[in-house]
């Protein structure tokens, strides 16, 4: 950069002409609710269970009552169906 970040904006000069440039500027926020629920990078891990997964870490009560219902769903199943139904 030819200049630093000053009123959201920067400048970038090259030493050739017509040049296309990207970049992108990163930071960290340090506000108050950026340090109440802090971003955490979620890693895919193909085939793992559903124990693994980010749903689960991030809604644990609402996580355990899928699973109950689940286990009620496959119970269930199991059931013998009652005579004359």
């Amino acid at each position: 950069m030819s200049s630093e970040i000053a009123n959201h904006r920067f400048k970038i000069t090259t030493d050739k002409p017509d040049v296309k440039v990207s970049c992108q500027i990163t930071g960290v926020r340090q506000d108050g609710y950026a340090k109440a629920h802090p971003l955490f990078v979620e890693q895919e891990l193909h085939g793992a269970s559903e124990q693994r997964g980010i749903e689960r870490a991030r809604h644990q009560q609402m996580m355990k009552k899928v699973q109950e219902n689940k286990a009620q769903q496959a119970a269930n199943a199991m059931k013998p169906a009652a005579p004359g139904k």
